[in-house]
């Protein structure tokens, strides 16, 4: 049977702990970063829906008042969806942050999957949607990075030994 790649290893790693963790710290305190802004994109797109959906360059009113309160309904939830994400995230910076990488991928993989949704599904926005759209674009670097960072092995310094004569 033979050994699967390393890569895989830590993407997939067998226990869940802190001391399997060999990537960068860089790429946990990236991955608490991304977490403080979702969860602050979350909370505020939840108590803040219209605000948050015309910043976004939805166009509510040629809506009609059902129509507007159901995107805004739908745009609420999507926001409280993002919060268990978050908190997962967290108990993994916590306690498990051998599963960082994976929680890496899997977010890339929403936010890749969401962007193409997005590109398929081509709505009418304003000219205001441009700034969520680059913040969307920088949350997606920053998990490639982050990705890149927790699979790239830092080095454990060697201590030097003691010695008999020490």
């Amino acid at each position: 049977m033979t050994k699967p790649p390393a890569m895989l290893l830590r993407l997939l790693p067998a226990r869940l702990d802190n001391e399997d963790f060999r990537g960068r710290a860089a790429a946990l305190w990236l991955f608490g970063l991304f977490l403080g802004l979702r969860a602050v994109m979350g909370v505020n797109g939840a108590l803040n829906t219209r605000g948050i959906a015309t910043g976004d360059g939805i166009q509510l009113d040629g809506l009609g008042e059902g129509g507007a309160e159901t995107v805004l309904h739908l745009f609420r939830l999507l926001s409280l969806a993002q919060l268990p994400l978050v908190a997962i995230g967290a108990v993994a910076l916590w306690r498990w942050r051998a599963m960082v990488p994976f929680l890496y991928l899997v977010l890339l993989a929403q936010q890749l999957l969401a962007r193409l949704a997005s590109s398929v599904n081509a709505m009418p926005r304003t000219e205001s949607g441009a700034v969520a759209t680059w913040i969307n674009l920088g949350l997606l670097g920053l998990l490639l990075v982050g990705l890149l960072l927790s699979l790239w092995t830092r080095r454990i310094a060697s201590r030097p030994s003691l010695g008999p004569g020490a």
